[in-house]
């Protein structure tokens, strides 16, 4: 997509080897750039370079998310997927007003609305991309046509004693406090239905005990299983339903 942004717009464009830290390849500044939160994370010393940042591929953790307030480019969270080609939506990730802190929203770009499905499921309406609306799995709350919060995908929910739990939300709680791989996800419970589990990469003895803070008690894991290594997809996405495999292997769940 830089290759259509930079023809459409007539940009110059420098092309470095996609690893975690493109800005220590070269010594210019630059008007915009993407990344992935990966890169943003390793980039922080070098992010004034941009004056502005867009961010997607993986959703942007709350620890990163604090630490791009000391960085004065402006940053943005992109909101799109392959049927869209591009992004459709942004959240700004820094120099924010109050009422963009506390609610945390996705806006549209120019010529794109949305609405939600029986499951409160995001449907795109962008005529300029298709003719057709575009379906998602993501759960949203809708705020208005143009402007939605992403909660987490439909097929990760969990329902605990009646709650719905977005394992999505919680582990943005939980980067706080664990610097390592993890995800949350459930198990069978007889009284709950499903119940809560917290999956940490690593070993449990080198691991210190966590605090929950800022959870709520339907939310707060009732299980920690630890994995040596977890299974991960080819973009280098932790792969969950393999991972939990493992673990379901040796407890027996």
């Amino acid at each position: 997509m830089m290759l259509v942004r930079a023809m459409m717009h007539g940009w110059h464009l420098d092309i470095v080897s996609p690893n975690k830290q493109p800005l220590l390849q070269t010594i210019k500044s630059y008007d915009f750039a993407a990344m992935v939160p990966m890169q943003v994370q390793h980039s922080l010393k070098e992010l004034h370079r941009v004056k502005k940042i867009i961010v997607g591929g993986a959703p942007v953790s709350a620890v990163l998310e604090k630490q791009l307030q000391e960085v004065p480019s402006k940053v943005f969270a992109t909101y799109g997927m392959t049927e869209t080609i591009t992004h459709v939506a942004i959240r700004k990730l820094n120099n924010k007003t109050e009422t963009e802190i506390k609610i945390k929203a996705y806006e549209a770009l120019p010529g794109v609305t949305f609405e939600v499905d029986s499951r409160n499921c995001l449907v795109i309406h962008a005529p300029a991309i298709s003719k057709k609306k575009i379906n998602t799995n993501d759960v949203v709350v809708l705020l208005s046509k143009t402007q939605f919060q992403w909660l987490g995908r439909a097929d990760f929910v969990i329902n605990s004693g009646g709650h719905k739990v977005y394992p999505e939300q919680v582990e943005q709680v939980l980067a706080l406090v664990i610097d390592v791989p993890y995800f949350i996800s459930s198990i069978p419970d007889k009284s709950l239905g499903e119940k809560v589990i917290l999956i940490i990469e690593g070993n449990k003895d080198a691991f210190p005990e966590i605090e929950y803070l800022g959870l709520h008690p339907y939310e707060k894991p009732k299980e920690i299983y630890f994995v040596k290594s977890f299974s991960y997809t080819t973009t280098g996405k932790i792969n969950r339903e393999e991972t939990k495999k493992k673990i379901a292997t040796l407890e027996g769940f």
